[in-house]
């Protein structure tokens, strides 16, 4: 069954029950029938898309052994790639020795590879106005990839093959960022912000499991050829305001203004009223209609993943056969009334000027 919406990836339960009672607050596994994500990852599409050996790195491609992570060199080639630059790319004979000895597999940034994957990564940015990344995990049994950890986004991890289990600790970091104050935190330090386990679930094929951002967590394979796809979801958040006011200050004088000389007697007297006077202005920069319609369109338009678009085999007037009748009918109308010419439509004129204009 395809997934074309959130409602269609989180049924049977509503998208009203998600949002009031898990959204940024509380797990939730929500159990589906086998084949609920059959269109968005099986074998025979895994098959197909690591055959595209072409699009592998050792940066989108990762083997781990328990949970250190494999050099690339074990397991990567030196390729010239796509771009005419020299890449470490995956060999398929060194990744599959390695995947039978017991290692696991991790593929990043999917989303934009497959119909299936691409939809249910529209369907999440769509109902969550925030930018999804899936990733796909293939492990063995007894097999654990990742300690226990939080993760700085949301993930929506849907099970495609064999069983994990999970464990959903006590323990939450509040609302970690992608920064080095949240990231690459010692195993010790991770279990004692863990607490305590939670809950314990197994996940089976068809199963949704949603953990919120900064849930602690981690899992076990319990039976052999174990994959899940995870998307994390990150929003745009209060940081990504002072990126735009950082690029709005210049335009005012007073950010481009030098502070006091340290030397002066007056200092710090000189420097705590500078100092008050830019945060004023940056309060109300901050909420002013300038910015509120930019982080609305931001939230609304832009902070998205680009996937799909194109149409082959492309069928109606090219944009210079539509240009062409274009003038043919200005051309008509300019002589049934000479000098009082009609303007162009809004289509026609787009279609001039996407056929002259540089792309």
């Amino acid at each position: 069954m395809g997934i074309s919406s959130f409602a269609d990836l989180i049924s049977p339960m509503t998208p009203e029950t998600f949002f009031s009672r898990h959204q940024g607050r509380r797990w939730v596994h929500i159990p589906g029938a086998a084949d609920k994500f059959r269109d968005v990852m099986s074998w025979p599409r895994l098959q197909a898309l690591l055959d595209m050996t072409g699009i592998w790195s050792s940066e989108t491609m990762v083997v781990k052994d328990a949970t250190r992570t494999v050099p690339p060199q074990a397991y990567c080639t030196p390729e010239t790639d796509r771009r005419n630059q020299q890449v470490l790319q995956p060999d398929p004979s060194k990744v599959m020795e390695l995947v039978r000895a017991g290692c696991s597999l991790g593929l990043n940034r999917l989303d934009t590879l497959d119909a299936g994957l691409r939809a249910v990564g529209a369907a999440l940015e769509d109902a969550l106005a925030g930018k999804a990344q899936a990733n796909l995990y293939y492990s063995r049994r007894s097999n654990q990839a990742f300690g226990v950890h939080s993760d700085s986004h949301d993930v929506f991890a849907l099970h495609c093959e064999g069983e994990k289990e999970w464990h959903l600790y006590e323990g939450v970091d509040p609302d970690p960022i992608n920064h080095p104050a949240f990231k690459k935190l010692p195993l010790e330090e991770r279990r004692r912000r863990a607490g305590g386990v939670a809950e314990t679930l197994v996940m089976k094929p068809g199963d949704l499991l949603y953990i919120p951002r900064g849930h602690y967590h981690d899992a076990l394979c319990r039976t052999d050829d174990c994959v899940h796809v995870a998307y994390g979801v990150t929003q745009v958040i209060g940081m990504d305001l002072l990126t735009l006011l950082m690029n709005r200050a210049p335009a005012d004088a007073a950010f481009r203004r030098a502070l006091p000389h340290p030397e002066a007697e007056d200092y710090d007297s000189a420097l705590a009223a500078q100092l008050a006077d830019l945060g004023d202005r940056l309060k109300a920069m901050a909420s002013d209609a300038e910015s509120r319609a930019f982080l609305r369109q931001y939230q609304t338009e832009h902070f998205r993943t680009r996937r799909g678009g194109y149409g082959f085999p492309v069928t109606g007037p090219t944009a210079q056969e539509q240009a062409q009748a274009a003038r043919a009918r200005a051309n008509a109308g300019n002589a049934r009334s000479p000098g009082t010419a009609k303007p162009l439509p809004a289509q026609a004129r787009a279609a001039i000027m996407g056929a002259v204009k540089p792309r």
